[in-house]
């Protein structure tokens, strides 16, 4: 009885790997969200905040980064879509109004078109390999909670270089990790008619820009349809 089940199970294997496998499929759509820091070169608003401050301020700063991007596959290995990404970082003031300490601060978010090259050899083992490439708008706010608190826009544009690897969670999800690197240059950060200035180090008033250069990190997860 022993050997014909032993048999019976061998039997089984032979045909069960004899059956031909469904043929791997690119995902239509990739979907992901992702969270980290970044590392800031912002020269401008450190001037100003030098101008503020009295104090020195730091060239390179942390930020803090969300964003998400969504694709679709375009051809074999190449997919097209869009990249939203919202970074913030700030300045604190040693002094205080009341309970709240001022601070000054800067928020952009970037919708970007981007285009995403995806490696087949790593989908077939459910991780992800993406390097991607965009070029977007950048919506950009200056703010202060200084005795009047004020608010100042600015608008420009991006570019962002992005490497993404993941790992399986499941059949459709991976865990992610990213690096990008990002530059933007905007114009003068304005309030109606009222430019936001600096004094330079040449003792010359110039316009308080978002011009950037940042590397980031972020975490995340991705989607795979």
């Amino acid at each position: 009885m022993r050997y014909a089940i032993a048999i019976w199970l061998l039997c089984g294997a032979a045909i069960a790997a004899a059956q031909p496998r469904a043929p791997f499929q690119m995902p239509t759509l990739i979907a992901d969200a992702k969270a980290g820091i970044g590392a800031m070169v912002p020269p401008d608003f450190s001037r100003w905040s030098e101008t503020v401050r009295l104090v020195r301020s730091p060239d390179v700063r942390t930020s803090l980064e969300l964003g998400g991007a969504l694709l679709l596959r375009l051809s074999e290995s190449l997919y097209g879509g869009a990249d939203l990404s919202y970074t913030f970082f700030e300045d604190a003031i040693d002094a205080t109004t009341g309970a709240q300490q001022l601070r000054l601060s800067a928020g952009m978010l970037m919708p970007s078109a981007v285009i995403a090259f995806v490696p087949i050899e790593p989908l077939q083992s459910q991780a992800l390999v993406k390097l991607t490439f965009g070029v977007g708008a950048i919506f950009g706010t200056v703010s202060n909670t200084l005795a009047v608190p004020q608010s100042y826009s600015a608008w420009g544009g991006t570019l962002l270089t992005e490497f993404t690897f993941g790992l399986p969670l499941g059949q459709f999800l991976v865990a992610t990790f990213n690096a990008a690197l990002r530059a933007g240059l905007t114009g003068a950060a304005q309030n109606s008619n009222v430019r936001l200035e600096y004094l330079d180090s040449d003792r010359q008033v110039k316009p308080v820009t978002l011009t950037f250069l940042v590397g980031t990190i972020r975490f995340g997860v991705a989607l795979k349809l």
